[in-house]
C-alpha cells in the first residue's frame, strides 16, 4: 500500500483496485498527526490497525512522511507507508532468551510497537517497567527489576527512534557469562530488526527512482514513445514530470527535422529540375534559330512542334514522379528535334518491353543522358553513331541503360564526370545522379563505362515501383 494524504483532500492509493473506508478517520491518527508536525522527520508508527482501505483491517506499523513542495514551502499531502506486523512479529518470535525470555519494542513514548503478550498489556493483566527501562543511560548495558526478578537490557535505533527490549528471569542466569549472552543476543536482534526495517523502507523509497531510471533506458535505445507513470507529489514526482515534458519534446524536435530534412530534399529536387528545363530549352531554341537561318522552316515547324509536345508531356502532370511510357515519349519528342539537326549522323534506337511502361521514375531522367551522349559522343565523331536505350528488372530495381558509339571518353574524363565543380560535359549527369539519390537513397543512380574511341554507356539504376492501382504519387507540383 502506497496512498498519499492531501490535507483536507482525497486519499489516492498506489493500487488503483484499493477502495477508500469513508469511515476512516485518518487525520486524527499518530502517524498523520506527527508527519505534519516534523516535516522533515520519517515517522514510524507504534503497531494498530489500519482502517484505510475498505473491507481491510490489518495489523501494521505506519512510516510517513511530509510531502512539500520545494518552491513553496507548503505541505501538500502526507506520504504513508504500511509494513507487515507480522513481519516484524516473525523476527522477534524467534529470538530465543532463555526458557521464558523474550524481546518486545517500544517507542520513544513509551508506546508498545511489538510484545509477544500484547493483548494482555492492553488489558493490563500484564506489566512491564518500561518507563525505568526508558530512563537507563548508554552506558548501563542491563536494568534488574528486585521486585519482579527480571533483567532487562535496551538497544536504541537511530533509525526508528524504537528500543528493542529483552527481559529475562534473573533465576535462569547461572553465572555472568550467561548475561553478557543475554545482552549479545539482545543487541544483536536489534540490528537485524533496524536493518530489516532499513531495508524495506530503502526498497519502497527506492522503487519509483528504479522505475524512472528502466524508462530512461528505454530512451536510451531510441524508443521515445515512453513515458514515466509515476505520478507522485514529491521531488521523484517532479521529476517524472520534467522527464516526459522533456522527453515529448525531444520527439517532437526530431520530428520536425525529419518534416525539414523532407521539405529540404524536396527544394532540392525542384532546384534540379529547374537546372534541366532552361538548359534543354537553351540548346534546342539553338537548333531551331540555326535550321531557320538556314532557310529550313518546313523543318522549323516539325521541331517546334515536337518542342511543344516535350514540354507539354513533361509539365502536364506537375508530379515528381511520372511513368517509364510518359518519359519515353518525352525523349522520342527529343530524339525528333536532334535528328532534324543532325540528320543521318544520328541514329538511335529503343528496346523497352511494354511490362516496364507502368514503373514510376523521376522525370527527365533520359533526356539528360542522351543529350550528354549526342554533344559530347556522336556530335564529335566524324562519322555519327547510335543511341540505344535499353530497360530492364534487375531483382527488386529497374535498370535503364544509354549506349552509344561516339568517341568516349579518357580514364581522366571519367574520374572527373561526377564533379560539380567541372562542367566540361554538361550538369546533365551530375543532376541525374543526385535527383535519383535524393529520391531514393544512395544505393541508386548512375555509373558510366567509357573507353576512349570505343562509346559509352551509362547505367541507371532505380528502384522498381509500378504505378499504384489507385494514384497515389510521391511528391508534390512544381509549382506548390
Amino acid at each position: 500500500m502506497w496512498p498519499s494524504f492531501p490535507p483536507g483532500g482525497q486519499v489516492i492509493f498506489g493500487d488503483p483496485d484499493k477502495k477508500v473506508n469513508e469511515n476512516a478517520d485518518y487525520q486524527s491518527s499518530d502517524w498523520y498527526q506527527k508527519a505534519l508536525s516534523y516535516t522533515a522527520d520519517i515517522i514510524v508508527s507504534p503497531s494498530h490497525v489500519q482502517n484505510l482501505v475498505k473491507d481491510e483491517y490489518p495489523w501494521v506499523i505506519s512510516v510517513s512522511k511530509a510531502i512539500v513542495d520545494r518552491e513553496t514551502g507548503e505541505v501538500t499531502g502526507v506520504l504513508v507507508i504500511d509494513l507487515n506486523y507480522k513481519a516484524i512479529e516473525s523476527i522477534c518470535e524467534k529470538v530465543q532468551l532463555g526458557q521464558s525470555g523474550y524481546i518486545y519494542l517500544v517507542d520513544s513514548d513509551a508506546n508498545l510497537i511489538y510484545h509477544p503478550q500484547q493483548q494482555l498489556i492492553y488489558t493490563g493483566l500484564k506489566t512491564e517497567n518500561t518507563a525505568d527501562i526508558l530512563k537507563m543511560p548508554d552506558t548501563q548495558s542491563y536494568f534488574i527489576d528486585n521486585q519482579s526478578k527480571k533483567i532487562y537490557t535496551r538497544n536504541f535505533s537511530l533509525l526508528t527512534g524504537w528500543s528493542v527490549v529483552g527481559v529475562l528471569n534473573a533465576n535462569e542466569l547461572a553465572d555472568q557469562k550467561s548475561l553478557i549472552n543475554f545482552v549479545v543476543l539482545v543487541a544483536l536482534a536489534s540490528i537485524l530488526l533496524a536493518s530489516f526495517l532499513a531495508i524495506m523502507i530503502s526498497t519502497v523509497m527506492t522503487r519509483p527512482i528504479k522505475q524512472l531510471e528502466n524508462t530512461m533506458h528505454e530512451v536510451e535505445k531510441g524508443n521515445f514513445n515512453v513515458r514515466s507513470d509515476i505520478r507522485l507529489n514529491n521531488e521523484i514526482g517532479h521529476l517524472s514530470n520534467t522527464f516526459n515534458v522533456m522527453v515529448s519534446d525531444i520527439q517532437k524536435l526530431m520530428e520536425q527535422t525529419i518534416r525539414d530534412e523532407e521539405e529540404k530534399r524536396k527544394s532540392e529536387i525542384k532546384a534540379l529540375q529547374a537546372q534541366i528545363n532552361p538548359h534543354f530549352l537553351y540548346n534546342t531554341l539553338d537548333t531551331i534559330i540555326w535550321m531557320s537561318a538556314s532557310g529550313k522552316n518546313d523543318e522549323v515547324v516539325e521541331v517546334t512542334s515536337a518542342l511543344a509536345k516535350l514540354f507539354r508531356t513533361s509539365i502536364s502532370t506537375g508530379e515528381m514522379l511520372v511513368t517509364l511510357a510518359v518519359e519515353i515519349e518525352n525523349i522520342k519528342s527529343y530524339l525528333i528535334i536532334q535528328k532534324m539537326r543532325y540528320k543521318d549522323k544520328l541514329r538511335y534506337r529503343l528496346d523497352i518491353p511494354d511490362s516496364l511502361l507502368n514503373c514510376r521514375l523521376p522525370k527527365l531522367i533520359l533526356q539528360p543522358i542522351v543529350e550528354n551522349a549526342i554533344y559530347h559522343g556522336i556530335k564529335l565523331s566524324p562519322t555519327g553513331g547510335e543511341i540505344l536505350i535499353q530497360g530492364s528488372l534487375q531483382g527488386e530495381n529497374l535498370l535503364l541503360s544509354v549506349s552509344d558509339n561516339g568517341v568516349g571518353m579518357t580514364g581522366q574524363q571519367l574520374e572527373r564526370l561526377f564533379d560539380p565543380k567541372d562542367s566540361s560535359r554538361g550538369i546533365g549527369i551530375h543532376n541525374v545522379h543526385n535527383r535519383i539519390q535524393l529520391f531514393f537513397g544512395n544505393q541508386y543512380g548512375l555509373s558510366i563505362q567509357s573507353r576512349d574511341g570505343e562509346g559509352t554507356r551509362v547505367d541507371i539504376l532505380l528502384p522498381n515501383l509500378p504505378m499504384p492501382t489507385t494514384p497515389n504519387e510521391e511528391g508534390e507540383s512544381e509549382n506548390g
